[in-house]
Order: structure tokens, then sequence, then C-alpha cells
């Protein structure tokens, strides 16, 4: 009975392993893959192409906090861009802006009803500082009011198509969303639209009214490359950062949402690290690969470089050859010249004894002269036998 028991359980202790072992091997590259940071979700992104190079959690939306004001931020460069406003535009101040600028509550530069504050100024409170009474003082400048604003905070994601909802126009109350992988987006067209920016994302401090105020960016001066971007925190959200650095030519944005207090930066100091080292080693590999295709460029063009020698000097070969051939076809065959009938020196002198004027036999057969000289030499000798008889007979 207990055997058949056990045996009814077996499936179910099966399932249970295999879920602790996926489980374990999960929780392993987890924490391999995360590189023992805080975050609760992060992304690191490669600015030029839009690469994502690691991702924790990166669609899980999850709280802004004051990131949410680097979307206001965009929305006024838009407004300067267009015309709208510009950088020395006057900003007035709410009742309701200064009050929020003096809530402890929240990260802020005060304001004062009265006070004169120009675009710039506001926007260096809110990029640098995080003020809340700035970012709410440009939002009604912008939209009417906070309400209006965040209507076009909205529309414009929804524009974009990235994953995020806004409630607020300096924070996050509950409700308002964004996914890492949304607010690197954001980071990363805001960068691609406002380069400028980052003028003000890399100060460590700014001055309004004649006081001087501390970036909230601590990375600033301590991280190789680090010239933005925003922080944000709250109860719900935990510790978040959106982080862009730029070592040569490689621009790397990382975002941590839900780190410890304590655990934000250096979270995105390895973050940006590993973007970095996984960009460097791209590069180098893609070094390697062009190294590789240009030497095997460069040896196809010797061999092709040969082969047109060899076939120049084969062609080259070949014309030489039936120039000769041609030339051997053209040329007659010369009739071999009989060779001359030699004589005694005596025979072949003049009748005065003198040697015969050779020039005037130049160019001339001497074949027919010497037989005649024969012939007349032989009649002569019978002639001469003739008489010598016919005086003998004579004689007797």
């Amino acid at each position: 009975m207990k055997k058949a028991s056990l045996t009814k359980y077996l499936p179910i202790f099966m399932i249970l392993l295999i879920f602790v072992f996926d489980f374990s091997l999960i929780a392993y590259a987890t924490e391999d893959v995360v590189l023992n940071i805080t975050s609760r979700a992060a992304i690191v992104m490669d600015y030029e192409t839009g690469d994502v190079l690691y991702e924790h959690n990166a669609d899980a939306r999850r709280n802004p906090a004051s990131m949410t004001k680097m979307m206001s931020a965009y929305l006024v460069y838009e407004a300067i861009k267009r015309g709208d406003i510009d950088f020395d535009t006057v900003v007035p101040v709410s009742s309701g802006a200064a009050q929020l600028s003096r809530n402890p509550s929240e990260t802020n530069v005060p304001l004062s009803t009265s006070g004169t504050y120009t675009v710039s100024e506001l926007l260096d409170a809110v990029i640098v500082v995080s003020a809340a009474g700035a970012t709410r003082a440009l939002a009604e400048l912008l939209g009417g009011s906070r309400n209006g604003f965040v209507r076009i905070m909205n529309d414009k994601v929804e524009e974009w198509g990235i994953e995020a909802h806004f409630i607020s126009d300096s924070g996050g109350p509950r409700g308002a969303y964004i996914t890492p992988r949304a607010m690197a987006e954001l980071t990363r067209i805001t960068l691609n639209d406002f380069p400028e920016i980052l003028e003000k994302t890399a100060l460590p401090s700014m001055v309004i009214a004649g006081r001087r105020f501390e970036s909230t960016n601590k990375l600033i001066d301590t991280y190789d490359g680090i010239d933005g971007f925003k922080t944000g925190t709250n109860n719900l959200a935990g510790a978040n950062f959106a982080a862009t650095a730029m070592r040569g030519d490689i621009r790397i944005i990382a975002v941590t949402m839900g780190s410890t207090y304590n655990g934000r930066f250096p979270d995105s100091a390895k973050l940006l690290d590993r973007g970095f080292e996984v960009m460097e080693q791209r590069l180098a590999e893609q070094r390697a690969e062009e190294e590789r295709l240009a030497e095997e460029e460069r040896l196809a063009e010797e061999e092709r470089l040969a082969e047109e020698l060899r076939i120049a000097e084969e062609a080259e070969a070949e014309r030489l050859a039936e120039e000769q051939r041609l030339a051997e076809e053209s040329t007659p065959t010369p009739t071999p010249t009989p060779a001359p009938l030699l004589l005694p020196e005596a025979e072949t002198a003049g009748l005065n004894g003198l040697p015969p004027a050779a020039d005037a036999f130049d160019g001339i057969d001497p074949r027919p002269f010497y037989i005649f000289i024969v012939f007349l030499a032989v009649v002569a000798t019978v002639l001469g036998i003739t008489l010598i008889i016919r005086n003998r007979k004579r004689k007797r």
C-alpha cells in the first residue's frame, strides 16, 4: 500500500524536481547576467544603433519617479525648436509652482512668484537639481496647466510608440509607469533630437537666484565619460537612474530602476561598464573581420594580377610565334648557284698575255664562253694535225 502511494506521487516529485532544477538555472543565469546589481529592472543600449547590450526585466512597468522630468525637458526643447519660446523667455511662477518648490518631500529649488526666471535657468534646475517647482512652472507655460501639459506628454509617447504613461509633470504618483526599455528609448530620442541638452546634463552644479545647487547625478566627475542623464527616486519606484556616457566613438545608455538608494550609482557604473565591454568586443571583432576581408581582397588582387600577367605573356609568345611563321612563309627559297668551271691560268689569260678584265664578265654566266674556247682549241688542233699530214704526203 505504501509502495503504491509512493508510485502515485512520483510524477509530482518529478515535476517539483524539474521546477527546482529549472529555477536554479534561472537564478544562476540572472545572478550572472545582472552583474550583482541591486536593480529590479535594467537595460543597456548602444546609442548609435539602438542595440540592446544587456537587459533584465526590461519590459517591466515601473514607477518613473523624477525621471518623468526628462519628458518634460524634451517638450521644452521642442517648444524652443518650434520658436514658441527661447532660452531667455521669462517664465511666470504661479502660486502653485512656488508652493511646490518649497515642498520638503520634493527635490527643489525655491521659487518666488515675484522672482524673474528664464527658461534656461529653470531648465538647469529641472535637469541638474531635479526641481519639481521649476518643472511645474515650465509645464504651465507650455500646457496652460499641469493637466494640459501631461496630456501633451502622453500624446508624445503614444506618437513614439513607447510604453509609458504619465500622471504628473515632475514625478510619478501611483498609476504612472515606464519600462526600462522605454526610458532608454526616451533618452536616445532626446539625445538624437537635442544633443545640446548634454551641456546641461553634464553640469556638476547650477546657480539660480544667487544660490548654488549640486547635481543629483553623483557619477558626474567620477565615472569616465559620463555626461548625463536623469535620476528619479520615491517610495514606489525605489532609486532610478537613466545614465549615458561616451568613450571614443561609443555612447552607452544604461537605465536602472528599483535599485537601492546606495546601490543606484554603483549599479549604473556596472551597467555602463558592461555596455562598453560588449561594444569594444564587437568593434574588435569587426576590425578583425575587416582586416581578414582586406587580406583576402589583397590576396585575390595579387592572384588576379598574376593571372593577367600569365595571360599577357602567353599572348605575347603566341604573337611572336605567328610573326615568325608569317615571315617564313613570305620569304622564297633561293635557287642554288652552280660552281664555276675552273681553267688553267694560262688559258684564262688574254691574247696579249695579260689577265682578262674581270669586270667585263661580272653578272655574265662564263660557261658558254669556256665551251667556245675549248671548241676553238679542238678545231685548231685538228687543223694543225691535218696540215702536218698533208705536208708529209707532198714530200713523199
